[in-house]
């Protein structure tokens, strides 16, 4: 996916614990999350 993808978002680094461990997210892009969608 390239950065010019209309779709994609950047996400900028961050820290996490995951599993009972902490975690560094290195910066990177990814595509826009889909909406949620409930249906009865």
């Amino acid at each position: 996916m390239s950065r010019w993808d209309d779709r994609a978002v950047f996400v900028r680094e961050y820290d996490r614990v995951r599993y009972g461990r902490q975690e560094r997210v290195r910066a990177h892009w990814r595509s826009w999350p889909m909406q949620l969608k409930l249906t009865f």
